[in-house]
């Protein structure tokens, strides 16, 4: 069985949790004897010694797609993006031939038009992951601008759009005509990324809510099958939680809460900063830890100064996805409070591995992996439902152990790689079966 992978990045560079889904699974798959060949873009100035790393049984990793970085939207809308994607076509189509492919699994959307016309040149089967909602939104969020507001929105419509597009690419002093401008090309590539999903052989979408929105999005369920992201159980084996403490001032002297991801708005960032400063001006004693980079790093960092709470409110920036395990097993609490409709929070089921207690917001894939009050709790993505559970956490050590053994026996019998990869390999099985038994 020979399976290509498709993603658009790949280690060293992570973008986000779908280059982490591919990694891990491009892994596992080979040590299952299965021939995984990685395709992707490629990275300048890589050191040959780097692919040493994927030197494992039968995955080997194909950096010969091109990539687009641009930074000029209206030049990559006009055209740069197509350019792109037919030369991949072509790069694409050349490979499957010279490797014999059995079979497609694109991991991002946007690997999906080139993924799927060269499997069509080539009438091999593709797969598709949906690790998040980009297959159904414009921006990923199913949510309308501003994101604060979580008004949801399903389906893209012209003035829905219309709006997403003013938000997050122009500023108000910006000419409307160009703004309507695109906005019909955008709406277009929806559309095109919409009938592109539902001519897919197989759809895996990591959470119940996922399938939900595909389906709302005229995606026959018979092609959706629910199959969640997965965490390597040997990284959870003899955690180190020193390596993470010796980073941060003060931290075995208090009791931590921490929060991992981008910071941005929908992640729920400046709900945990806001959650933080009522906790410690209320008088709570406590670490509370933000992990991550991203557009209101600088801004959030400013604000702390200003309220006078760099001893209680660290920042770390970005740290290593391999000092993640050592993240989870020293805190106290680990806090996912999202407000946009997120496919699966990976964050969650890792601290659940690490035997960390959490706190999600009641959105979307959480739902999936927390059960309120047995392995976690769930909140309205409000400041006083949030820190009224992070109080009622740090008050209670007997809840915090309860939750994380919970949580650690949950995530063990769901989501391990002893029970996520059969899944997979089923249906590969199946759709591999199907065009050998069609050519005979």
């Amino acid at each position: 069985m020979r399976i290509c992978f498709l993603t658009r990045f790949f280690p060293p560079k992570i973008v986000g949790g779908g280059e982490i889904s591919a990694y891990h699974t491009a892994r596992m798959l080979s040590e299952y004897d299965i021939c995984v060949h990685v395709v992707t873009t490629k990275i300048r100035n890589l050191p040959e010694s780097w692919e040493n790393h994927f030197a494992w049984k039968k995955l080997s990793v194909h950096r010969i797609l091109s990539n687009n970085t641009s930074k000029n939207l209206l030049l990559n809308e006009m055209g740069n993006n197509l350019v792109f994607s037919i030369k991949n076509v072509v790069h694409l189509v050349s490979f499957f031939k010279k490797n014999a492919i059995d079979l497609i699994h694109i991991y991002n959307m946007d690997m999906l038009f080139e993924g799927m016309i060269a499997g069509k040149i080539m009438n091999i089967p593709v797969i598709v992951s949906a690790n998040s909602n980009w297959s159904t939104c414009f921006h990923g969020n199913h949510i309308l601008p501003p994101f604060t507001m979580r008004r949801l929105c399903y389906k893209c419509n012209f003035q829905n759009l219309s709006k997403c597009v003013m938000f997050l690419y122009f500023p108000s002093s910006f000419p409307n005509f160009v703004k309507y401008f695109l906005t019909p090309i955008f709406l277009f590539k929806i559309a095109i990324r919409r009938r592109l999903m539902r001519l897919t052989d197989k759809i895996i979408a990591v959470s119940n809510c996922v399938k939900r929105i595909l389906t709302k999005n005229g995606i026959p369920k018979e092609k959706i099958h629910v199959i969640h992201n997965f965490f390597n159980s040997k990284s959870y084996q003899n955690i180190n939680k020193e390596i993470f403490k010796q980073l941060i001032p003060c931290f075995p002297q208090k009791k931590s809460i921490i929060f991992v991801g981008r910071l941005k708005i929908e992640k729920g960032i400046v709900l945990f900063i806001k959650a933080a400063q009522f906790l410690v001006k209320n008088g709570t004693d406590a670490n509370f830890v933000v992990i991550g980079s991203g557009p209101l790093f600088e801004r959030l960092q400013s604000v702390v100064q200003t309220s006078k709470l760099n001893n209680n409110i660290f920042f770390t920036g970005n740290l290593p996805y391999k000092l993640m395990p050592s993240v989870y097993a020293a805190a106290d609490i680990i806090v996912a409070p999202v407000i946009r409709e997120e496919a699966l929070s990976r964050v969650l089921y890792e601290s659940m591995a690490a035997s960390s207690p959490v706190i999600a917001t009641k959105v979307c894939g959480n739902v999936d992996v927390v059960i309120d009050g047995v392995n976690g709790l769930l909140v309205r993505p409000t400041v006083n439902e949030l820190s009224k559970a992070m109080l009622t956490l740090l008050n209670d050590v007997s809840l915090r152990k309860e939750m994380g053994r919970r949580g650690l026996h949950s995530v063990t019998n769901t989501f391990s790689e002893r029970i996520i990869i059969p899944k997979i390999v089923k249906i590969y099985s199946k759709l591999i079966g199907n065009v050998n038994n069609a050519s005979d």
